[in-house]
C-alpha cells in the first residue's frame, strides 16, 4: 500500500472510530439533562410545528416569567439554527431523547477530518495532522457535550462545527482563492453565529490578521474586496433572524441582546471565575497532563521540516485573542464556551507529541506513551464511573419512564400538571401536557375550570391548599 494511502485510511478509521464513541454517548443517557439539554429538547419539538416560532411553551395556562429562558413561553434565549437542526432529525427519527443527539453526532464526527486538512495546511507533516484528527475524536469534553452532558451540549458543537468549517473554506480559499471558498467562508461563519452569535465571526479575526501580517508580500486589493464579501454573505445569513426576532418579539429580543451584554460586564447564574478560569480548565478541556504540551508545541513548530509560517500569527493570534477576551473582559466564565476553538489548540499538542514520540527509541514504549495519551485524553473511567456510580443518574432514568408513563395514566386529554419537578420532560414526552412547579391560584384555577382542563398532580410533599383539592377538575396521578 502506498504511503498516501495509508495515511488516508488512517484517516478514514480514525473518524469512524470517531463516529462510533459519538454514537455511543448519544445513547448512554436515556434521558434529557437537566443543563440545558432539556430546555434545547423542548423548544427544538415545539419547532417542528412552528419553525418562526420558537416556544418553551405553548400554553401558559399559570404566570411564568416571560424572560425566563426555564419558565417562559417565546423562546430566544439562543440563535435558533441548532435547534432548527434538532427539530429536522426528530421529524426524521421521531420525538426522543437520542434522536435530537444525532446532529451534534454527524457534526463532531464532520470536525475530524476537517481539522486533519487545516492541521496538514498549518504543518505540513501528514503525522502531526493524524494525530490531532485523534485527539479531538478522542476528546472527553467533545464526547460529553455531544451527549448532553456537559451544559451548552448541542449549541456549543454546533458553534464548534460552524466555526471550524469556516476556517476549513478560509484554508481552502487561500490554496486556491474562488468565489466558491469565499461564499462558504461568509455561510459558515453566519451559521456559527447563528448558533452562538459573534463568536461566529472567529474567521474574519484569522483572516484579518493574515492580511495584516502578509499586506507587503501578498497584499492587493483583491483581498479586502472578497473578505468584504465574504462579510457581507455572513451578515446575508444572520441578520434576517435579528431583524424577524426584533419585529416579531421586541421585548424579548430587546431583554436578550442586553443579556448577552451583561455576561460581559456581570457574573450571571453563578459562572464566577478569576482570570485563571480557563486556564485552570485546561486539563479538562484537552487532558490532564497533556494540556501541558500546548507550550512547547508553539516553538516545536519551527523545528518541523516543512510549515506554514505565514498562518503561525494569524491561527495563533486567534487563540490568544480568545482566551485574553474571555478571561480578563468576561465577568460570566463558562467553561464550554473556550472549547470551539480547542481543535487549533491540538494541532501544537500533536506537534509536541509527534516530537516526543520521534525521541522515543522503542517500539513498545512508543506504544504505552501513546496509550498513557489516549487515557488522559479519552478519559473512559470518568464515563464508566459516570454510569455505574452516579446516584443522580438513576433519578433522571427513573423520572423519565414516569414521565413516558403518564399517557397510559392520563390519555391523550389536554391535562395542566402542577407541582412537578421535571416539568420539561412531562411536556417533552406528552404532546397534551402543560406542566408547571408552581400551583395555580384560585384565578387561575377558574379560567382552566372555565376551559374545562384538568388540573393534576404527582403525590408531593407541596401543600395542596384547599380550594385546588375541593375542586371537581383536581385530581392526583395515581403511581401506577
Amino acid at each position: 500500500m502506498k504511503i498516501k494511502d495509508r495515511y488516508l485510511l488512517a484517516l478514514v478509521l480514525i473518524t469512524i472510530c470517531g463516529l462510533i464513541l459519538r454514537l455511543i454517548m448519544a445513547h448512554i443517557d436515556p434521558f434529557l439533562h437537566d443543563w440545558d439539554e432539556r430546555y434545547h429538547a423542548l423548544v427544538a419539538k415545539n419547532m417542528m410545528d412552528n419553525p418562526f416560532v420558537p416556544m418553551l411553551r405553548k400554553n401558559a395556562y399559570l404566570a411564568v416569567d416571560p424572560y425566563s429562558w426555564t419558565n417562559g413561553t417565546i423562546w430566544i434565549h439562543k440563535q435558533p439554527l441548532f435547534l432548527w437542526q434538532m427539530a429536522v432529525s426528530m421529524k426524521i427519527f421521531g420525538i426522543n431523547e437520542y434522536a435530537l443527539r444525532y446532529p451534534s453526532v454527524l457534526m463532531g464526527t464532520a470536525m475530524i477530518p476537517m481539522l486533519y486538512y487545516i492541521a496538514l495546511a498549518f504543518v505540513q507533516d501528514k503525522s502531526v495532522a493524524l494525530i490531532a484528527a485523534a485527539l479531538l475524536a478522542l476528546s472527553n469534553f467533545h464526547l460529553e457535550l455531544i451527549s448532553g452532558i456537559k451544559g451548552m451540549d448541542h449549541n456549543d458543537v454546533a458553534l464548534g462545527f460552524y466555526v471550524l468549517a469556516s476556517v476549513f473554506a478560509w484554508i481552502k480559499y487561500r490554496e486556491r482563492p474562488s468565489w466558491k471558498w469565499m461564499t462558504l467562508i461568509g455561510l459558515f461563519a453566519g451559521c456559527a453565529i447563528l448558533n452562538k452569535w459573534l463568536y461566529g465571526l472567529y474567521v474574519f479575526l484569522i483572516w484579518g490578521v493574515y492580511i495584516i501580517a502578509n499586506h507587503r508580500t501578498e497584499f492587493n486589493k483583491k483581498h479586502i474586496i472578497h473578505f468584504a464579501v465574504a462579510l457581507l454573505v455572513c451578515c446575508i445569513v444572520f441578520v434576517p433572524w435579528q431583524l424577524y426576532i426584533s419585529h416579531r418579539f421586541p421585548a424579548q429580543a430587546a431583554f436578550e441582546y442586553e443579556f448577552n451584554r451583561w455576561h460581559i460586564t456581570e457574573v450571571l447564574e453563578d459562572h464566577d471565575g478569576s482570570i485563571w478560569y480557563y486556564l485552570g480548565h485546561f486539563p479538562q478541556l484537552f487532558g490532564e497532563g497533556v494540556w501541558l504540551l500546548v507550550f512547547p508545541g508553539l516553538f516545536l513548530f519551527f523545528k518541523l521540516g516543512s510549515t506554514d509560517r505565514k498562518l503561525y500569527i494569524p491561527l495563533l493570534s486567534g487563540m490568544i485573542f480568545l482566551f485574553v477576551f474571555l478571561s480578563f473582559f468576561v465577568r460570566t466564565k463558562v467553561v464550554s464556551h473556550f472549547y470551539f476553538v480547542a481543535p487549533f489548540f491540538f494541532i501544537f499538542i500533536a506537534i509536541t507529541l509527534w516530537a516526543i514520540l520521534g525521541k522515543l527509541k522503542y517500539r513498545l514504549l512508543k506504544f504505552f506513551f501513546c496509550m498513557l495519551v489516549v487515557i488522559l485524553v479519552w478519559k473512559p473511567e470518568k464515563t464508566v464511573f459516570y454510569v455505574w456510580k452516579n446516584e443522580g443518574r438513576k433519578v433522571k432514568i427513573a423520572e423519565t419512564i414516569s414521565a413516558k408513563q403518564l399517557k397510559e395514566k392520563i390519555g391523550d386529554r389536554e391535562v395542566c400538571i402542577i407541582g412537578a419537578r421535571n416539568y420539561i420532560e412531562l411536556m417533552f414526552f406528552n404532546n397534551a401536557v402543560s406542566a408547571f412547579e408552581s400551583i395555580p391560584t384560585e384565578a387561575e384555577l377558574s379560567i382552566l375550570v372555565k376551559k374545562k382542563i384538568p388540573v393534576m398532580t404527582f403525590s408531593t410533599k407541596k401543600e395542596i391548599p384547599d380550594y385546588l383539592k375541593n375542586s371537581l377538575f383536581f385530581s392526583f396521578i395515581p403511581n401506577s
